[in-house]
């Protein structure tokens, strides 16, 4: 298959803070941030969420924060 030139999505690993689908719940229930699971996309997919950055910087930067806020408890 042809390898893309890029997208604009990230796809980082969040294995270590649990399952990626409840992680995904939490930032939409506690953070108010849809993002998606990555085990959506596939068996590969689990332990990562799929984000898309086709947004405005300020957007992003409130995401981020949330995402932060609810995911902090974690990293500790």
């Amino acid at each position: 298959c042809q390898v893309p030139a890029g997208a604009f999505y990230a796809f980082p690993n969040v294995s270590r803070l649990g399952d990626s689908a409840a992680i995904a719940d939490r930032l939409l229930d506690e953070g108010g941030v849809a993002v998606l699971d990555g085990g959506a996309f596939g068996a590969a997919g689990r332990g990562y969420l799929r984000l898309s950055y086709a947004s405005s910087l300020d957007r992003l930067e409130t995401a981020l924060a949330r995402m932060r806020q609810v995911l902090a408890p974690e990293y500790r």
